[in-house]
C-alpha cells in the first residue's frame, strides 16, 4: 500500500468560511483564557483569605485550563488568519 499525496484545493468561498470559523474559534479561546486567569486569581486570593482547600482546588483547575489554552497558541493562529484575510 502506497501513500498518495493529493493537493488540497480550496475555492474562495470555502477559504472565506474557514477564515470566519477560525476567527470565531480564536475569539472564544481568548475569552476562555481571560476568564480562567481571572477566576484562578480570585480563587487563589480566596484560598489565602478563607484558608480552605476548595478554593485552592478550583484555582489549580482554572490554572490548568489557562495553561492548556495558552499552549494551543490562539494569538499566533489569529495573526495567521488575519494575514489570510488581508490577502483576500
Amino acid at each position: 500500500m502506497e501513500e498518495k499525496i493529493r493537493p488540497i484545493i480550496l475555492d474562495d468561498y470555502s477559504l472565506e468560511e474557514c477564515i470566519y470559523k477560525g476567527m470565531k474559534q480564536s475569539r472564544a479561546e481568548i475569552w476562555v483564557i481571560i476568564i480562567s486567569l481571572l477566576f484562578a486569581a480570585v480563587t487563589f486570593i480566596t484560598f489565602f483569605m478563607v484558608n480552605s482547600i476548595k478554593p485552592l482546588i478550583f484555582g489549580c483547575l482554572c490554572t490548568s485550563v489557562f495553561l492548556s489554552f495558552i499552549y494551543m497558541k490562539p494569538i499566533k493562529r489569529r495573526k495567521i488568519i488575519k494575514e489570510l484575510q488581508n490577502e483576500k
